[in-house]
């Protein structure tokens, strides 16, 4: 009786949480991803394929309400004037782009949560590879975090270009399409970002892990690039980071959850990883409500 009563109530669930059409997207493929695996492994039921079909149609339907919704376009055209007058004239390419340089900037820039994320991606690295190219390859990530944000006085010093990759004149726009600098910022970004996934294939305890992982965290950024697509862009700020923060920190939990063995003689790991980790819970905490805060 109460897995009867649970199905529907798990539907409605589905088809409110999937009305935001970038959730319904990263849904879509997470879905795609365990269909998939069940198919691979054999693990269908007749009760199962009627599940699975009914959440495709779910997320299906809201990604398509979202195309056609008489209100999206009606917003849409008031926020080109508002926002990017400009946005008409831009290619799909060139809003995808768009979307990368600045999700990616911002990433890099102001969350916090991104250094730890690459933070742990280089202790996991450092422990479990024996390559040193590896391992200098995994703290590029996090040295590009930390020389745009701890680190910023000494970059300015010596490498003061690499703050223009960050500004704002790197984005994708007719009057940047004959300068190389929009080009180089996008290949570093593509270059840490791809480092950042292949790290996380490596770093699963399985493929299958690995796999899922990194996938959590491709659709994760991919939740806030599809922004590119859209004139709301620069008004959005950090709150459209969500999906992508709640996939870095499934992707956090479960590589150390995976690695769990490589620390567990460690005592010095063992003392100072719950201080820190608290001290970052609290800090983190209180950024987001200052953040919240600061929007109205």
């Amino acid at each position: 009786m109460a897995l009867t009563l649970s199905i529907p109530i798990f539907m409605l669930c589905e088809l409110f949480s999937t009305n935001f059409e970038t959730f319904s997207v990263f849904y879509f493929i997470i879905l795609t991803y365990f269909t998939v695996n069940m198919i691979i492994e054999h693990k269908f039921t007749a009760k199962k394929i009627v599940l699975t079909v009914m959440q495709f149609l779910i997320s299906i339907f809201n990604i398509c309400f979202a195309l056609v919704c008489p209100g999206n376009w009606m917003r849409s055209a008031a926020e080109i004037t508002r926002w990017m007058v400009d946005f008409n004239s831009l290619t799909p390419i060139d809003k995808f782009a768009l979307g990368v340089l600045d999700t990616s900037s911002k990433l890099i820039m102001n969350n916090i949560l991104f250094l730890l994320f690459t933070l742990v991606l280089f202790v996991i690295t450092l422990k479990k590879s024996k390559s040193k190219l590896v391992t200098i390859l995994s703290a590029l990530p996090m040295c590009s975090v930390l020389l745009i944000t701890v680190l910023f006085p000494l970059s300015q010093n010596y490498l003061s270009s690499y703050s223009l990759l960050f500004e704002r004149s790197t984005n994708i726009n007719p009057m940047t399409f004959n300068s190389p600098l929009p080009y180089i910022a996008f290949a570093f970004f593509v270059i840490i970002m791809t480092i950042c996934v292949v790290l996380l294939l490596n770093a699963g305890k399985s493929v299958k892990s690995g796999i899922l992982v990194a996938l959590v965290f491709s659709v994760g950024f991919a939740t806030r690039v599809v922004l590119g697509f859209s004139p709301t862009l620069y008004a959005s700020l950090l709150r459209t980071f969500i999906f992508l923060d709640f996939s870095m920190i499934y992707c956090i939990v479960r590589v150390f959850d995976d690695n769990k063995e490589l620390f567990e003689n460690n005592k010095y790991f063992s003392k100072y990883s719950l201080v820190i980790g608290t001290t970052f819970v609290v800090f983190y905490a209180l950024n987001t409500l200052i953040a919240i805060s600061s929007q109205y």
